[in-house]
């Protein structure tokens, strides 16, 4: 997002040159540099809008097919089954608030010329302990589309209950294959021992040569 206007510069630089930028050369650019923010936001809102059944269809399904006959013939050119597309569809479903985070932060940095802050995060043992909002984002977009799932229900919305049972299913199976359940709760338990409970450090007006010997910092 932060080269999207230097894509604009090359056009006009493009311009000035007497060459022409075809319109879906920029198009693609800038549908690949951007396509996560609008993607990851357009999926919430799909998820928690309550869309009319005339806005809705099946044939609306038919737009994402060649998308993901694509996506599937890559796959399987890779030497992957075709049906890993289900598991790749999971897998960005709970990278969708890690994609709004990473947007906003750029935003912010965008608008405040600032860059951003080294923040060291806890281990355990072999691995980084996970940002605590990551941790729960996941389970809140799992209780969003349960719920989408049993309103769309209630109302006969038929093919809103189809798209939120689909994501309740992919994003629950990625949240225990990629993530795990038993890392969750670790890393849950991390952020809240860390927050009410910090080991003793090195009293600053106890220190120096004068200190006494069992003043050490951990």
């Amino acid at each position: 997002m932060l080269i999207v206007p230097k894509l604009w510069a090359r056009a006009k630089a493009c311009r000035r040159r007497g060459e022409r930028m075809r319109f879906a050369e920029k198009f693609l650019r800038w549908n690949y540099m951007a396509s996560i923010t609008w993607s990851s936001i357009s999926l919430l809102i799909l998820l928690a809008f309550p869309f009319n059944a005339t806005l809705i269809t099946p044939l609306l399904g038919l737009v994402a097919l060649p998308y993901f006959w694509a996506m599937a013939s890559d796959l399987r050119y890779c030497g992957y089954k075709i049906l890993d597309i289900a598991r790749v569809y999971g897998f960005n479903l709970v990278l969708v608030p890690i994609n709004l985070a990473g947007a906003t932060a750029t935003l912010v940095q965008a608008i405040t010329a600032s860059k951003p802050v080294f923040a060291r995060t806890p281990k355990v043992r072999n691995r980084t302990v996970t940002p605590l909002i990551f941790v729960v984002a996941p389970y809140l977009l799992v209780g969003l589309a349960a719920f989408t799932a049993v309103v769309s229900y209630q109302h006969h919305a038929w093919e809103n209950m189809a798209f939120a049972a689909l994501n309740l299913l992919l994003v629950s199976y990625a949240i225990v294959a990629f993530i795990g359940l038993g890392h969750s709760v670790v890393d849950a338990f991390t952020h809240l021992k860390s927050f009410l409970y910090r080991r003793p450090g090195l009293n600053p007006a106890r220190s120096g040569p004068g200190a006494p010997a069992n003043c050490r910092r951990y």
